[in-house]
């Protein structure tokens, strides 16, 4: 894959101590999304899509970086362009947070939060496949 140069999207913030707190978060948001590659049930693509709103508003070389990263950029641009998430990326979120879910019911055994573990599993699940879905 050849390197994209994003510039002409970025909107800079003109203020110095607004631009330093986009990067900051820029860069805690990057390692959520950095965690949720390596971590079952830790959402990525939205850090990720966080990362690049706070980049896009602070830095030039790290939007760059994300927009042009082999495994994010292509999940940030299909997004972005309204394509949706593949179904293998699909079937794997599904997956994994319901596994998640599934195991936190059997760790904690409380009725009350069991249930309420229930109706986000099954509300990320609907969430997922109502998606539009992007073929390779």
């Amino acid at each position: 894959m050849s390197f994209k140069d994003y510039s002409d999207e970025l909107r800079i913030s003109k203020y110095k101590p607004l631009r330093v707190l986009y990067y900051i978060l820029g860069w805690v948001t990057l390692v959520f999304a950095t965690l949720g590659i390596f971590l079952p049930g830790w959402p990525t693509t939205i850090w990720a899509i966080l990362s690049v709103y706070f980049f896009m508003r602070s830095s030039k070389k790290f939007y760059n970086y994300i927009m042009n990263h082999p495994q994010m950029g292509p999940l940030i641009r299909n997004w972005r362009e309204g394509k949706g998430m593949t179904v293998k990326t699909k079937v794997l979120a599904v997956g994994l947070s319901n596994l998640t879910i599934l195991f936190s019911i059997y760790v904690i055994q409380v009725l009350w939060v069991s249930f309420l573990l229930v109706i986000i599993a099954s509300s990320l699940t609907t969430y997922f496949f109502t998606l539009p879905t992007y073929r390779e």
